[in-house]
């Protein structure tokens, strides 16, 4: 049975001196099969304390009780969690885009006929065959584009993080590593021994979770994971187990300096006609450059000042005691969003009328036209609001806004090419780059 998960098996920290050049990375598995990654997208934000902070989203489809994440770490991490809110948000400030920003028209073109009487023929008279055609001549880029007991497997910690029960470990061989987590639970297939291995040999140390209890797969969260140490790495090497053709892979870098690669190329965003015509989507031309340059590349999307993101949102704790119907028309007025995340926190606090469900009656309540429900607890559903929807986002806020410079690199990689484990400095030298890339259309005339 196939599953399906989002950005969860590209999040660890790079070990400088690394014996061995590739290294796997964290996975998602499922039973006896490593689920299916579509994609990855993380956050890298380095502080002058040394702190490296990774947030990594995590997406997944499938079974609560089938879900497991594993990732090594060079040293034992803080955990926690964050929202999903951020990578939208970041998406949407610096994603490409390609904008024709003016006209020119070259030559003398022949005027348009002018109709002196009606045409009584669809073939003939100011019909659109008569149009006098002009030639296109495409576009002209007109801007710079860059673009336990028994076993040797140590457990350092275990708590619960979020909807996550999590395990740090440490072991002397891949097997037993392999064993422990199937013993405990964490469906980990024996086919990523191997790949694990290479970082037990570097003394790397393994972080897994699995669901909670009654958690459902709509709680999963972003993972959050503070060390010490040093340049970022994307470790790709275990997602080759299972992954998808050309798996698009975004990386986010927040700091006082742009981020590069050191081992894989740096690649301008391509220059195309079509993608300003949208003949050509932006990912199939990146993906086609990617493949152009040997597959170990990655393009630098935006490098600039951090956007102020807006994640931030007011308090709850006045709703409390409030009504279904006017908590909810709170909910809209103070700028809530009515997504999957408020909806899974309202759904453990709220049973709707019989034959509802819950996102209807909710959307209901929004327009004020919701019947009493059978169940309601507006003081915990205001405590699950502030601890798990409002707190992450002003968290997540906080560490965007504490960092001057934003860098999204964008990358695709298939398994065949998931061999070396991308690095990443932050460098002065590197020239600020918009994800805004103008044209102009230029129509070419003659008599």
């Amino acid at each position: 049975m196939k599953r399906l998960a989002w950005a969860g098996a590209a999040a660890c920290a790079a070990l400088v001196g690394w014996p061995v050049p590739a290294q796997a990375c964290g996975g998602f598995f499922c039973q006896t099969l490593p689920m299916e990654q579509a994609g990855e997208d993380i956050v890298y934000a380095k502080d002058d304390d040394g702190t490296l902070t990774m947030i990594v989203r995590i997406a997944y489809m499938g079974a609560a009780d089938e879900f497991a994440w594993i990732l090594p770490v060079p040293v034992e991490p803080e955990l926690d969690v964050s929202t999903d809110a951020l990578f939208t948000a970041l998406a949407t400030s610096t994603a490409p885009q390609f904008v024709i920003s003016g006209n020119r028209v070259e030559g003398t073109c022949r005027a348009e006929p002018q109709c002196d009487y009606p045409s009584y023929s669809s073939g003939f008279g100011c019909g659109a065959s008569y149009a006098a055609p002009t030639e296109s001549r495409g576009l002209d880029a007109g801007v710079a584009v860059h673009l336990d007991a028994g076993s040797s497997v140590m457990v350092l910690s275990q708590e619960q993080i979020g909807p996550y029960e999590s395990v740090v470990l440490r072991g002397s061989s891949a097997t037993e590593l392999q064993a422990w987590l199937t013993e405990h639970g964490y469906d980990i297939p024996e086919s990523s021994i191997p790949l694990m291995e290479d970082y037990v040999a570097a003394g790397e140390l393994f972080v897994a979770l699995r669901l909670r209890a009654n958690a459902s797969t709509s709680s999963i969260r972003p993972l959050v994971l503070r060390m010490q140490h040093e340049e970022p790495c994307l470790p790709i090497r275990l997602t080759a187990i299972a992954t998808v053709p050309d798996m698009p892979i975004t990386a986010y870098f927040l700091s006082d300096r742009p981020a590069v690669p050191t081992n894989y190329s740096l690649l301008d965003p391509p220059v195309d006609s079509q993608l300003w015509t949208r003949a050509l989507g932006w990912p199939t031309a990146y993906a086609n450059a990617i493949d152009d340059a040997g597959g170990q590349a990655f393009v630098l999307d935006y490098a600039g000042a951090t956007p102020e993101l807006g994640l931030a949102l007011p308090s709850v704790s006045h709703l409390a005691s409030a009504s279904v119907q006017t908590f909810f028309q709170e909910l809209r007025r103070l700028g809530y969003p009515n997504d999957r995340d408020m909806l899974a926190l309202i759904t453990r606090f709220l049973t709707p009328p019989p034959g509802q469900t819950v996102r209807d009656y909710v959307n209901a309540c929004f327009f004020g036209g919701c019947a009493e429900p059978t169940r309601w607890n507006p003081a915990g559903l205001v405590a699950a609001i502030e601890e798990e929807l409002r707190a992450p986002r002003a968290e997540a806020e906080a560490l965007v806004s504490s960092h001057p410079v934003l860098t999204r690199l964008y990358t695709s990689m298939s398994a065949e090419e998931m061999t070396l484990d991308p690095e990443f400095r932050f460098d002065d030298g590197i020239e600020r780059v918009s994800n805004v890339h103008e044209a102009t259309q230029v129509s070419l005339c003659d008599a």
